[in-house]
């Protein structure tokens, strides 16, 4: 009764499908019991038979197939042959051929990308023009084809007429080979009595004992840099525009320094060749560019133990003496000393390493160094920025949410954090501050600054909450506080000496800065 209920059932219904509990047996089915429609008949397989995609034909009692002579088609396209050399252009201006040839080898060497390449080409003409006049108005200014081939194509350029370009042009495009000493980028490895923490027992007690005193993570001290650095006002204001617009190139494309360096050096030579000695006091390096601009680099250089990665001062370190020699100093720190075993035991790691150089000199250079960035100084050059202050705000005028968390904003860290212990004290992010009392995210990334070894490289950065969520982590608008020199990432309670100094600079901005003006603001200022 049951499969007779189960026949009646719609086709359109797929069957449920169940474990095989039982082994398969034998069924025996009657040629009355099978429905008329599944059986084929002849006339209908031999239709199926023509319908399918051999073609084949039946020769008489031979069953073997008959092939014609007619193959797929995979002739190409008919195309334009190019000549077997392409010469270039002799109808250009050969006197500023040497310029596109630099270009040229300058962009191959650096890998400069094309829109790069463009933008340098079209500044090069304005330039050109501005102090050549218009016998360089032919100058190309797009990288297309057929100037690429008419420089690349180049063997010989006509220096005759000056020969001491040919000099300089064969000097700035000479191939060089960065070596990195595989040495450095080793960490000396720890004896397993170092790196385990298995104490000494005492006599027959078996419990350690510890003592109230802890390791010590403060910084050396050093000397703090002025708040600004004022650019040079005795400079040539002449070529100032000219500086800008390299460290702007520099910064658009992510140029490396190498390669800024190499463009000063060209732009100099190429200023001195058309405007005479009117450029010779133009800077020549990027250090000398920096200087005129105002813009030099001030951060602090840490000498760093290779093993607890104590933290000493860098000029005490290659300037240390005994006996009234140059002698190379070993670390005096402590890693354990709360421990009753190791507390007297110091580190005794060398912290330079020692070279004798050219007439007998003796050179001391540190192993290791951790350069550390005043956050101070960086705040003041942003607060100098167009719109900075302005989107320091934006975070008071945003719309609010109770139940949702779109953003830091939404948090009750946000909410509810107040000036000072005192319960009554006013709530520190609130409108009428937004704009100078910030709060910083502190981040720590770790990344491979070179190819074919293994050398980690840490960054420890701040990003500044106020900013819009799209602003915060752009590079101009983070606050870069030190670089881990590696090989190895630290351990946890290692980092605590590159963080100390970090650590005592947040506690002076706590206590407020004062700049003394920013860009809405011409009197002095407190953050």
């Amino acid at each position: 009764m049951e499969i007779e209920e189960i026949d009646d059932l719609s086709t359109d219904l797929l069957h449920r499908q169940h474990s095989r509990r039982y082994a398969n047996q034998q069924a025996t089915i009657t040629e009355e019991e099978i429905p008329p429609e599944l059986f084929i008949t002849d006339e209908e397989s031999s239709e199926t038979d023509e319908e399918s995609n051999e073609s084949e034909i039946n020769n008489g009692n031979n069953n073997d197939y008959e092939y014609t002579e007619i193959f797929e088609n995979y002739a190409p396209p008919v195309y334009e042959q190019f000549q077997d050399r392409i010469s270039p252009d002799t109808n250009a201006n050969r006197q500023f051929l040497w310029i596109l040839l630099w270009i040229m080898s300058f962009r191959k060497r650096f890998n400069i990308p094309e829109t790069a390449t463009e933008v340098l080409i079209q500044f090069i003409k304005l330039l050109l023009i501005e102090i050549g006049g218009s016998n360089f108005e032919e100058f190309p200014e797009q990288l297309q084809e057929t100037i690429l081939l008419s420089c690349v194509c180049i063997i010989e350029v006509d220096f005759s007429d000056s020969s001491s370009i040919a000099l300089e042009i064969a000097l700035l495009l000479r191939e060089e080979r960065a070596v990195i000493d595989s040495s450095s980028l080793l960490s000396k490895a720890e004896t397993d009595e170092e790196s385990n923490e298995s104490e000494i027992n005492n006599g027959n007690n078996n419990d350690y004992e510890y003592t109230e005193i802890f390791e010590n993570y403060a910084p050396p001290v050093y000397e703090q840099f002025q708040d600004r650095i004022s650019p040079d006002t005795n400079a040539n204001r002449q070529f100032l525009w000219i500086l800008l617009w390299i460290m702007s190139f520099r910064k658009r494309f992510n140029i490396p320094e190498t390669a800024t360096e190499v463009l000063i050096q060209f732009i100099k030579l190429l200023l001195i060749e058309i405007g005479g000695s009117n450029f010779e006091e133009f800077p020549g390096s990027l250090y000398l560019a920096r200087n005129v601009l105002g813009l030099k680099d001030q951060h602090h250089n840490f000498a760093a133990c290779l093993k607890c990665h104590k933290l000493y001062n860098k000029k005490e370190v290659e300037e240390f003496q005994q006996n009234g020699n140059l002698t190379v100093m070993k670390c005096s720190h402590v890693e354990f000393p709360n421990s009753t075993s190791r507390r007297l035991k110091q580190c005794q790691t060398p912290l330079a390493e020692r070279s004798t150089l050219l007439h007998g000199r003796i050179k001391i250079r540190s192993e290791k160094i951790f350069p550390f960035a005043s956050i101070r100084n960086q705040l003041a050059s942003m607060y100098c920025r167009l719109g900075f202050e302005r989107n320091l705000r934006h975070w008071s005028e945003r719309k609010r949410f109770d139940n949702i968390l779109t953003d830091i904003y939404d948090s009750q860290v946000w909410k509810n954090f107040k000036e000072t212990s005192d319960e009554n004290s006013a709530k520190f992010f609130r409108p009428e501050v937004a704009d100078s009392n910030l709060g910083l995210m502190l981040n720590l990334d770790w990344f491979q600054p070179y190819n074919g070894v293994i050398h980690s490289t840490g960054v420890i950065y701040a990003a500044i909450c106020n900013l819009p969520q799209d602003m915060r982590f752009k590079r101009e608008n983070m606050l870069v506080l030190g670089l881990l020199p590696g090989p190895n990432e630290v351990s946890l309670h290692q980092i605590n000496h590159y963080l100390a100094p970090i650590v005592n600079k947040l506690v002076l901005l706590w206590d407020g800065v004062t700049f003394d003006n920013t860009f809405e603001y011409q009197e002095p200022r407190k953050i």
